[in-house]
């Protein structure tokens, strides 16, 4: 098991590939082919950063619809741009003064830089792709770094499910996406070795969304807990059936914080505000409101053979059981603070943590049994995720992600998203 407590090290690529530049002319000629074809030969030292070019490429032929965050990102741009003459200083006064609506730091401060040269919504989105994809694409590498052999079937299937639990196409919400995989990112490189770095990476993330000092709570008390499964299994299967937190007592509590903060979080909190979004939610199409589901039941159905029928083996793989504990810990704060719709967001820090626990599990343990429905209920779940998933990142993407290149991109109609388009070809 020496692989899995090996100390995490940057992906270094193998000698073998055929031609180092091949997967560069394929994306230059077609970046989503290139892309496809990267995962497919994820052996090939380039493969990784044609995952991060394209995510730059999303960015320049991003799909922008009003009333999204990426429309918002977008307007604030405009707005900055038109401001000639507004300094560092004075932005900075007003980024850090109590009357600002936001806290953070990292997307304010690009939305100005950028500004400073341009007003075009698609250079900034592409920076935005450039920094989300290169965590995006290492945090995939990651996994993908641990495979020696051909990945199993059941391992393939997590692998899938990991690229798109916070996909590409998340540069739509730029700052807590992007804070999520910049978080992961820290955390498994503390967990294989990398303690210092890992954990500069972890508390980097309270630039680039303030929630996640409450991300940052829960690992530092998962690190003073410790590796308590048992615990926070039980913790877990309580969250289920339980939300403990009431949404008007939060509500109460902010009123003690900074002014900037209480603006910035009375809409997170605002129980009109949770009100409309569960509406929204149940007025959604029923794959949109139940792909989730898929998830949970193919997780659930994980947690509870291997915890019963295979504790052992995570026991014995320290790495392992550091992803599968800190998994649960996330995944049911999520649930008990689930009548506050941001606080769901967390879930996902757990469900990339268990998804990479399972991905080792099925393609590094040897074990002489295990069901053949699990094999083909994970193909299936995930299938099913994914298809609606991608239905999802129609709105986002535009026929200039999908069918452009680096070329031809500017000759697409990029004001109109995949969806739209689809729409009106009907």
């Amino acid at each position: 098991m020496a692989i899995i407590e090996k100390k995490f090290q940057d992906y270094k690529p193998p000698a073998k590939s055929t031609d180092k530049l091949a997967s560069y002319f394929v994306f230059l000629f077609w970046p989503l082919l290139g892309t496809i074809l990267s995962f497919r030969h994820y052996k090939f030292k380039n493969s990784v950063n044609v995952i991060w070019l394209y995510n730059i490429f999303v960015g320049i032929t991003f799909g922008f619809t009003v009333g999204t965050d990426s429309f918002a990102y977008a307007s604030n741009l405009k707005i900055l741009h038109a401001k000639k003459h507004y300094t560092f200083n004075e932005f900075w006064e007003h980024l850090t003064s109590e009357s600002s609506e936001s806290i953070d730091i990292v997307q304010p401060l690009i939305n100005f830089l950028v500004s400073r040269v341009t007003d075009n919504e698609y250079v900034l989105f592409g920076i935005y792709g450039l920094i989300f994809g290169f965590f995006y694409s290492r945090n995939i590498w990651f996994l993908i770094d641990k495979v020696k052999d051909r990945i199993k079937t059941e391992s393939l299937a997590f692998l899938v499910l990991f690229a798109f639990l916070v996909p590409f196409w998340s540069i739509n919400g730029f700052r807590y996406w992007t804070a999520t995989h910049i978080f992961f990112y820290g955390m498994v490189r503390y967990f294989s070795g990398r303690k210092v770095s890992g954990l500069l990476w972890i508390f980097s993330t309270l630039l680039v969304h303030y929630t996640y000092v409450l991300a940052v709570i829960i690992f530092l008390g998962y690190l003073i807990g410790g590796n308590r499964l048992r615990i926070y299994f039980g913790i877990y299967i309580i969250s289920i059936f339980f939300s403990f937190i009431d949404i008007g007592i939060i509500g109460v509590y902010l009123e003690k914080l900074p002014g900037n903060v209480q603006n910035r979080s009375a809409g997170y909190v605002n129980e009109d505000y949770a009100t409309d979004y569960f509406d929204s939610f149940e007025s959604a199409n029923w794959y949109i409101k139940y792909r989730y589901d898929f998830v949970k039941i193919l997780v659930m159905g994980s947690f509870f053979w291997i915890f019963f029928a295979r504790f052992k083996l995570i026991e014995q793989n320290p790495f392992m059981m550091k992803l599968f504990c800190i998994g649960l810990l996330f995944m049911a704060f999520a649930n008990f603070t689930a009548s506050v719709p941001s606080m769901l967001r967390f879930y996902y820090i757990g469900l990339m943590s268990v998804t990479l626990m399972l991905f080792l599990f099925f393609q590094l343990l040897k074990f002489k049994r295990r069901p053949d429905w699990y094999k083909v209920a994970s193909v299936v779940f995930v299938f099913l995720f994914c298809l609606v998933e991608v239905r999802v990142g129609l709105t986002n993407l535009t026929l200039a992600t999908a069918l452009g290149n680096p070329l031809t991109f500017t000759f697409f109609d990029r004001s109109q998203t995949l969806m739209q388009f689809i729409r009106g070809v009907r």
